[in-house]
């Protein structure tokens, strides 16, 4: 587990270094999430593709709160059921 941590750890920190933005649009509600509150979330869930953890198009900013409730769910289950039903 630990290695799997730092390894994110150093992916994260990449990935903000690369993307400039001070407030990003959140990939699962649309609303803008700051650069200091800003999450990385898995489109495609670790669960369902695990050798897709570190690859970028595979990433998308999120709010905390979006991205826990997300979970493991894929964007499009979770959009359908959470804003359509």
């Amino acid at each position: 587990q630990g290695k799997q941590y730092y390894a994110w750890q150093s992916f994260r920190k990449q990935w903000l270094a690369t993307h400039h933005d001070i407030y990003f649009s959140c990939g699962i509600c649309g609303n803008p999430v700051s650069r200091e509150e800003v999450t990385l979330d898995h489109i495609i869930p670790r669960s369902f593709s695990p050798e897709l953890r570190y690859d970028e198009k595979n990433i998308q900013p999120a709010h905390y709160l979006c991205n826990t409730t997300k979970g493991s769910k894929k964007n499009v289950d979770y959009i359908r059921r959470e804003f359509f039903s």
